[in-house]
């Protein structure tokens, strides 16, 4: 995996970072010209007193564009790299290692998305994007393992 993809890799990794963020603030606007900053004030105190409010729903699209350029931008790197690394015999199987492990993460998200009605919401997405950025950090580490492992493949 060249520079390039390890950076397509870690961008993705970083949108997602920047998607808890953006949900954790979820309930803050951007502060209006004719109201100051009072309300942009009075909604983060709500957003991290755990109270919710009514929010814009440019935020689900928001949501869901971001979400969408983190797939684009870390699926077709992972694929690739699971070509290159697997045996000539064993191509297939891993690309569907590769796709059985965004089923298990899937399973891993619905059980975090159970811990939503337990904690308040500050915590709750601070905690994802923790887990984010930690996530990223190992990834970043482990590249340079995998860039050994590939020995010259481009």
């Amino acid at each position: 995996m060249g520079p390039r993809a390890r950076r397509r890799s870690g961008g993705g990794g970083s949108v997602t970072a920047v998607l808890a963020a953006a949900a954790a603030l979820a309930g803050c606007g951007p502060p209006s010209p004719l109201s100051g900053t009072d309300r942009f004030e009075r909604s983060v105190e709500r957003t991290l007193n755990g109270t919710s409010g009514r929010v814009s729903p440019l935020w689900l699209v928001a949501v869901y564009f971001v979400q969408t350029v983190g797939e684009l931008t870390l699926s077709p790197v992972g694929l690739s790299a699971t070509t290159k690394l697997a045996p000539a015999a064993a191509v297939g199987t891993t690309m569907g290692v590769w796709f059985l492990s965004t089923s298990a993460g899937d399973v891993i998200g619905g059980y975090l998305g159970g811990l939503y009605e337990q904690l308040s919401l500050p915590v709750y997405f601070g905690a994802l994007g923790a887990l984010t950025i930690v996530a990223g950090v190992a990834m970043v580490l482990a590249s340079r393992h995998v860039v050994r492992l590939m020995a010259g493949l481009r």
